[in-house]
């Protein structure tokens, strides 16, 4: 049989212990309490002092299940460690100044379902569903009202579409706007006590945009695009059906006797020029040309239109020279080449030849 030592402190020699019996000599007992023995029969009282009941208290010690009435645990130190325990409680647990947590878990989120714009939360985590197992709006929450109180919803079905609305209730949201809840995303809010103020929110993930469709006119439609288009006025923008317009630009060669110049462009997409795609002549059409227009040259201030007749001048030899044309036969990103020559008045001069992209 093994011995059990209590340390009691007594208001009286009074004490029942159910159909044990117990004995302690009265007189003998000292005002700090007695140290007491159970001998297989009765529970016998040893005369002790306090000191020897705090020694018998000692770090180490093992206990069954310990409960305080109305008091608290404390330590000299300040420290109180529980190891690797695992700690739970129904009730509410308080912090002083700060708590330090490796990890923060929230228990498991439950579902819970808006019911005329209004979700009545249990717990700091749910997931949301609308009324009638369809989209809806979430007004007001209900259910924790205790100040700084934390909340985390995501949408409990992807097919309901879980809209927050900002003042329509006691919902405030950053920016003032509503937000809808990704289907793979979350939002984290906080109770101030008058509201629940949604600080952030993310997720969506690599959701694919369904169905999503562009008509002529330049409008999209589908459910994520059209979300993430939301603030853009003009939606799509239509490129224009019309022929591009392209310009080559070229120096103005000098001529040894500084006569007024003419020039011939080519465009092909082969070095040999054996299939021609552009072939302008700034020559007057009279003279065997192709007139003047989109021929241009920079006086030095502005661009000016190419001179018809004897073409322009020696006074701009070495200026900047264009050639500008609309043609549906030019695709962009594909290698061209191009050759200019120029006319004195008298005769062609040599090509020359430079590689040009579009």
């Amino acid at each position: 049989m093994k011995r059990l030592a209590i340390a009691l402190c007594l208001a009286s020699a009074a004490l029942a212990f159910g159909d044990r019996n117990l004995r302690i000599n009265e007189a003998s007992a000292p005002a700090n309490g007695a140290l007491l023995k159970f001998d297989s029969t009765n529970w016998r009282g040893i005369t002790t002092t306090a000191s020897d009941i705090d020694a018998l208290l000692v770090s180490g010690q093992s206990f069954g299940n310990l409960t305080l009435a109305d008091g608290s645990i404390t330590d000299a130190s300040g420290a109180i460690s529980f190891g690797d325990e695992n700690l739970s409680t129904t009730g509410t647990f308080t912090v002083g100044d700060a708590l330090t947590v490796g990890t923060l878990l929230m228990a498991d989120a439950t579902s819970a379902t808006i019911a005329t714009g209004t979700l009545t939360v249990t717990q700091s985590a749910h997931t949301v569903l609308g009324e009638g197992a369809a989209s809806d709006d979430l007004d007001t929450i209900a259910g924790l009202t205790a100040t700084d109180t934390w909340l985390v919803l995501r949408p409990g079905d992807a097919a309901q579409d879980i809209t927050i609305k900002h003042g329509t209730g006691n919902i405030v949201t950053s920016d003032g706007a509503d937000y809808d809840i990704p289907d793979n995303g979350f939002v984290l809010m906080i109770y101030d006590g008058s509201n629940w103020r949604l600080l952030s929110a993310g997720g969506g993930g690599a959701s694919a945009a369904a169905d999503v469709t562009f008509s002529p006119t330049g409008t999209i439609a589908g459910t994520n695009v059209q979300t993430a288009l939301a603030e853009v006025a003009s939606e799509a923008v239509p490129v224009s059906s019309a022929t591009p317009t392209y310009c080559v630009a070229f120096t103005i060669p000098d001529e040894p006797d500084d006569d007024a110049q003419h020039y011939q462009i080519e465009i092909d997409d082969t070095a040999d020029f054996s299939s021609v795609i552009i072939d302008h002549d700034s020559r007057d059409v009279g003279d065997g040309g192709d007139g003047q227009t989109g021929c241009a040259y920079f006086s030095g201030t502005q661009w000016a239109a190419w001179t018809s007749g004897t073409g322009v001048t020696a006074a701009y030899e070495g200026e900047r020279a264009g050639y500008s044309f609309s043609s549906a036969s030019i695709s962009r990103g594909t290698l061209y080449y191009v050759r200019i020559r120029f006319h004195d008045g008298t005769a062609w001069g040599d090509y020359a030849g430079e590689l040009k992209t579009w």
